[in-house]
């Protein structure tokens, strides 16, 4: 009887600490998680479980999901929208182009040209809120203010493997009286209290570009940002000179937990030459056009995985490490918001086996906020 207990004893203390997760882990994983996942605190493996396994069933069975006639998700979220007094927040937050035209009016057309591409492609499935669905499908023009935060949600929740967002860009409303003008010359602008001076301004903005998600350790999202900034670049697109195009954005810390993610600033409303081009049929059909076909190729760049038919075609290319670095990254982010400091830093050490020129800038990002 007490060599049984023994027994027992020695079960409890050396088992690894992921048998106690009341959420039981899927596949096999590698020395790095489990160790990792041995690391933390017992509290905080049921919340560890469902990532791994989330991250598991979205991108690390891809392949068999799509040859299996699973689907490509992607989570359309809205840019802006309306708010509580049903007014669009283009215009309530000086988001107007220079014909008054709030942001919404623009992103709406071109959500819904890159809406419709998307859903000829076999492999491909849109999902987005109800409301918004009736938008991109053209039975609604109006919809409600969607947070980043809620965006992450139902992206979660639909099990989407990216989120993408269209978007226009303006000038601030400190620089440009009412964000309405963006030219040369002296211009009415507003001080940080609102109060209105005179100043001169001599630069413009304008350029597409592409925020990408900085904490996407996968490497996707940075990928996707630059394959469309040389695209555009070649067809003569004019580039915006914030980071040349691709800007890795920390905005996405509202998407820490669903790290896989873009949004498209496709050029500048408050520019009156450019705002005329992005009205043009043909400039805005080449630039959805470059979209979608950037999309194509990033999903074969990064898996390997050639989507542009009716049939799938696999080139074999190991992303285990990839989808290591993502599960990594999202336990990391967990174990800080949960205070367990010990899980964070085993999960950051171990990023850290990947360090190369391709992954160093995520993986700096993780270490800096582990650091503070």
């Amino acid at each position: 009887m007490k060599r049984n207990i023994f027994i027992f004893l020695l079960i409890i203390l050396f088992a690894p600490a992921v048998l106690f997760s009341s959420t039981e882990i899927k596949k096999e994983q590698t020395e790095s998680i489990k160790r990792v996942l041995n690391k933390a605190n017992p509290e905080n493996l049921t919340r560890a479980a469902e990532i791994v396994n989330y991250i598991d069933d979205v991108y690390g069975s891809l392949n068999e999901q799509l040859a299996s006639d699973g689907k490509f998700r992607i989570y359309f979220g809205p840019a802006h929208g309306k708010d509580h007094t049903n007014r669009w927040r283009g215009t309530t937050t000086e988001r107007i182009g220079v014909t008054g035209l709030p942001e919404e009016w623009y992103s709406t057309i071109y959500s819904r040209k890159l809406y419709d591409k998307l859903k000829t492609n076999n492999f491909i499935e849109v999902c987005a809120a109800p409301y918004y669905r009736d938008v991109l499908e053209g039975k609604s023009d109006s919809y409600q203010y969607m947070k980043f935060r809620d965006v992450a949600d139902n992206a979660y929740n639909s099990k989407a493997f990216l989120v993408i967002e269209m978007h226009m860009n303006n000038v601030s409303v400190f620089e440009k009286a009412d964000g309405l003008v963006n030219m040369p010359g002296i211009h009415m602008i507003r001080d940080s209290s609102g109060r209105k001076l005179l100043k001169n301004i001599t630069g413009t903005y304008s350029g597409y570009l592409t925020l990408y998600n900085k904490y996407d350790a996968s490497g996707f999202s940075k990928q996707y940002a630059l394959n469309i900034k040389n695209s555009l670049s070649s067809k003569g697109y004019s580039i915006n000179n914030w980071e040349y195009g691709a800007v890795a954005d920390d905005r996405f810390t509202y998407y820490l937990l669903f790290p896989v993610s873009i949004i498209y600033e496709c050029g500048f409303i408050s520019h009156p030459a450019e705002e005329k081009k992005l009205r043009d049929p043909e400039y805005m059909e080449e630039m959805i056009a470059t979209h979608y076909d950037m999309l194509i190729k990033t999903i074969y760049d990064v898996f390997g995985m050639d989507i542009s038919g009716k049939s799938l075609k696999y080139n074999p290319i190991d992303v285990a490490h990839r989808i290591e670095l993502l599960k990594l990254a999202r336990l990391t982010i967990m174990y800080l918001e949960k205070g367990d400091v010990p899980g964070a830093n085993a999960a950051v050490n171990s990023m850290k086996k990947y360090y190369n020129p391709a992954t160093s800038d995520t993986i700096n990002y993780y270490s800096a906020i582990l650091d503070r």
